[in-house]
């Protein structure tokens, strides 16, 4: 009965829920990277990993601030129309972190990367926008309790099974972007259902 309570007492913790996720979506990276490293040659695998690296420059620098001062206002966090304005503000900044990323590749990608140019950085910018505002939803409040243990586990399999399935349908960095975007899209479009567009 012990496992029980602790499930039970687990599911009404927010603090540990939101860590088992920040857990299961690093372990679904880990993940998708080791079937990356079986499926394409390591120069395509170096591709991936730099397209992982631009756009992390491109969105973590202010969305981890902006999460940092939501997370201060306590007294806003229980207020379901701002929390789904500040889910639309993780969106329209990831939009315009990556319009400005292709607008802007021919200076930011060799400064980056050293390399002129990177391939499929067009599907990864789509998919870049759509991942970021998933990551901080937990965060948020927009899923809880059931919801959260499902988004756990949708981050913990789906990166790696988005890659595998990619790459199955369309061989090459091409195809497992296109998985990665549809894995993104499909988190996406679950959040919004949990999102409430009120005034």
């Amino acid at each position: 009965m012990n496992w029980v309570l602790a499930l039970k007492n687990f599911t009404n913790d927010t603090v540990r829920q939101v860590q088992f996720f920040m857990l299961c979506r690093q372990l679904g990276i880990i993940f998708s990277s080791i079937v990356l490293a079986w499926i394409l040659p390591v120069n395509e695998v170096g591709i991936i990993e730099m397209l992982m690296f631009a756009g992390y420059l491109m969105t973590f620098f202010w969305s981890d601030a902006v999460l940092r001062g939501y997370l201060s206002r306590r007294d806003l966090q229980d207020d379901k129309s701002y929390v789904t304005s500040f889910f639309m503000v993780y969106f329209l900044g990831s939009l315009v972190a990556m319009a400005i990323l292709l607008l802007g590749q021919k200076i930011l990608i060799p400064l980056f990367t050293t390399r002129p140019d990177l391939t499929g950085l067009e599907l990864f910018a789509l998919y870049q926008v759509l991942i970021v505002p998933l990551w901080i939803s937990p965060f948020i409040g927009l899923l809880k309790g059931q919801n959260i243990l499902l988004a756990s586990l949708f981050v913990l399999i789906g990166p790696a099974f988005s890659c595998w399935t990619g790459f199955a349908s369309l061989p090459g960095i091409e195809g497992v972007l296109l998985g990665l975007f549809c894995y993104a899209l499909v988190g996406f479009i679950w959040v919004l259902t949990k999102t409430s567009f009120v005034a």
